[in-house]
């Protein structure tokens, strides 16, 4: 609130592709947010042929082109492009969203620009390119294989290091997603507790409104007690954790059922199975 009076253009970059999906970042800043500041977002084209500019309302989105072939230049061209508007005052606020690398970036150049520079940390994404470094992929090429992993090894780390150094240290302010979340953050990276907020995941309420949402009458609920996750199975979240828990509740409790909704490989599917 101290900021929004002399707030009115922002730059957000996530690394999410376009068009926009996480309801963190669409509800919060293209449904709230633009209707009171004008936002230039800097994302990758979902797809080879999405590249561009485009217009909606208030914000303006930035695709970086997703052809294979072009996109290294699109992205380097595009970040060098902003980070020069951002250094020629055009923006009042830089936000950089789960940006390892090319956040330590944008809060170099808006230190410099004296502009206020917010990081928004949704999980600790260097410990998920570490973790993911760690699992063989079922190419049967081993050199290609162990080459990927090696960079998501060196990427995460490289990441850890530069949010330590740079890039927290230099945001105005760090959003994360929960307060158990902002003590880690605190003690990991030795924040000051006043820059740290928590914002949880939400739902848009005009959406799903409990009002305008029948309550399922499926028979195999049947009045039962339920425990429900939304969300991947990715295995880097180490669900097997929490989910001993639940069977846990479930020998306790009879009338208990676990639901899942979210995406899955096989493996991911097979692998949660066996807990239960």
């Amino acid at each position: 609130k101290s900021l929004e009076k002399r707030v009115r253009r922002l730059l957000i970059v996530p690394p999410t592709p376009y068009p926009i999906f996480r309801v963190d970042v669409t509800i919060l800043f293209s449904k709230y947010l633009s209707s009171d500041f004008n936002i230039d977002w800097l994302v990758m084209a979902k797809s080879a042929k999405s590249g561009g500019v485009f217009k909606n309302g208030n914000e303006t989105f930035y695709v970086i082109n997703g052809n294979i072939k072009k996109r290294i230049l699109s992205f380097v061209s595009n970040h060098i492009s902003m980070m020069i508007s951002v250094f020629r005052l055009r923006y009042d606020l830089v936000q950089c969203r789960d940006c390892l690398v090319i956040g330590a970036f944008y809060a170099i150049l808006s230190k410099i620009a004296h502009r206020p520079f917010v990081y928004w940390m949704s999980f600790p994404m260097e410990n998920y390119y570490i973790e993911r470094s760690k699992i063989r992929t079922k190419n049967r090429n081993i050199i290609f294989d162990l080459f990927k992993r090696f960079g998501k090894r060196v990427f995460g780390e490289l990441g850890g290091v530069l949010l330590k150094y740079i890039t927290l240290p230099l945001a105005t302010h760090i959003f994360v997603q929960s307060d158990r979340m902002r003590d880690v953050v605190f003690k990991k990276y030795n924040i000051d507790r006043s820059k740290l907020t928590a914002v949880p995941m939400g739902v848009d309420l005009d959406e799903f409104s409990l009002d305008k949402i029948p309550v399922s009458n499926h028979p195999f609920y049947n009045e039962r007690r339920i425990i429900l996750y939304m969300g991947t199975l990715d295995h880097t979240r180490e669900l097997a954790i929490p989910f001993k828990g639940v069977v846990q509740v479930m020998n306790e409790l009879s009338d208990v059922v676990f639901v899942v909704i979210g995406n899955a490989s096989i493996s991911e599917k097979t692998s949660i199975k066996q807990i239960f």
